[in-house]
């Protein structure tokens, strides 16, 4: 019996992305490329879609060929998804991407869209850090930024100044909560182009590093990279 995408719409999974106990599959669907258990333990199927569209709604899988004539957007109306995305909409959503405090996530942005979403994050009491991607070179210019960023109180880690190793970075992502009150938070990592470009390694450590602090530690903080 085959199974529906519930991010995509494709109807050939082997198994439901997740059964009554709600576990997860693990499968990974060869359409839309989303791994249940792993993509969406942060993002919400929703969000998941808007991603695959605006991506150009294209077969995932290298390893399973398309049915034949195959159409992602087809497949979306025909299984009663929205498949339109425009810039109002993206704009809208990143909104309420990063003013749910529920489903922690790693975004990329234009600038324009941020600076038209700041307000707004603002007035919902979300709490917006700024780091300077373009001067962060090596794990210790990673830790130093962030110490500041996060607004770490002097002697909280008794003489500690900023992070010494991954571990007790992921300590500043818990704590964050106490040290700057609000129903929500946002790092802003500006400049990210240069970031990937000149340091590419550390760019993705700190990708990896936020995604275990989400699934691992249950954070609380949405990391944005603005281009």
């Amino acid at each position: 019996m085959a199974h529906t995408c519930p991010v995509c719409g494709f109807g050939g999974l082997t198994s439901p992305a997740y059964d009554n106990a709600h576990c997860a599959s693990f499968e990974i669907c060869p359409s839309c490329g989303t791994e249940f258990g792993y993509h969406d333990a942060s993002k919400s199927h929703a969000q998941l879609r808007r991603a695959w569209i605006a991506a150009g709604a294209c077969w995932s899988s290298r390893a399973v060929a398309p049915p034949v004539d195959w159409n992602g957007i087809v497949q979306l109306k025909a299984a009663g998804f929205d498949s339109r995305v425009n810039e109002e909409s993206v704009k809208t959503q990143l909104l309420l991407d990063l003013a749910d405090t529920r489903h922690m996530s790693i975004h990329f942005c234009e600038p324009r869209e941020v600076e038209e979403t700041l307000p707004k994050l603002i007035e919902q009491n979300i709490a917006v850090m700024e780091i300077d991607g373009s001067s962060l070179a090596s794990r210790e210019d990673v830790f130093k930024a962030f110490a500041v960023a996060l607004r770490m109180p002097k002697g909280w880690y008794g003489d500690e100044e900023y992070a010494g190793n991954v571990d007790a970075f992921l300590e500043y992502l818990d704590d964050v909560v106490e040290w700057v009150p609000a129903k929500g938070h946002v790092v802003l990592v500006r400049h990210s182009e240069q970031l990937w470009r000149a340091a590419a390694r550390i760019a993705g450590e700190l990708v990896e590093w936020w995604q275990f602090s989400v699934w691992g530690h249950h954070g609380t903080v949405h990391l944005v990279f603005v281009w």
